[in-house]
């Protein structure tokens, strides 16, 4: 190992190995959960910019702006454009220098509105 830096797991470790296939079971049974309620799930790299089908413009894009607004026009088919892109603006826009403060604020407005 190079300088100060900690060997974090190693792949070939049987504990690692069983804690890899307990979570892929439990994000397996979690997506067939919500399928079974009508959703559906994305493969990551299909939807990356350099996927089959980009959805995002780059790896910093976490939000999916496309989707959000039109999610946001089949709840409240009555906004007007500029009132959907204000509350994109409130939900992206959320800057304190404490993360949970911002989980805090983001499950507000998601919940009560506000």
């Amino acid at each position: 190992m190079k300088g100060n830096m900690k060997k974090v797991f190693d792949i070939k470790d049987r504990t690692f190995q069983y804690a890899l296939k307990a979570i892929g079971k439990t994000v397996f049974k979690v997506c067939n959960k919500y399928r079974s309620q009508g959703y559906d799930y994305l493969y990551g790299g299909d939807i990356a910019p350099d996927g089959e089908n980009p959805l995002r413009e780059s790896f910093e894009n976490v939000i999916l702006y496309e989707r959000l607004r039109n999610a946001i026009r089949r709840f409240n088919p009555e906004l007007p454009q500029s009132a959907i892109d204000d509350a994109i603006k409130q939900l992206t826009e959320i800057h304190t220098p404490d993360l949970i403060t911002n989980n805090e604020i983001f499950h507000r407005m998601l919940t009560d509105g506000y």
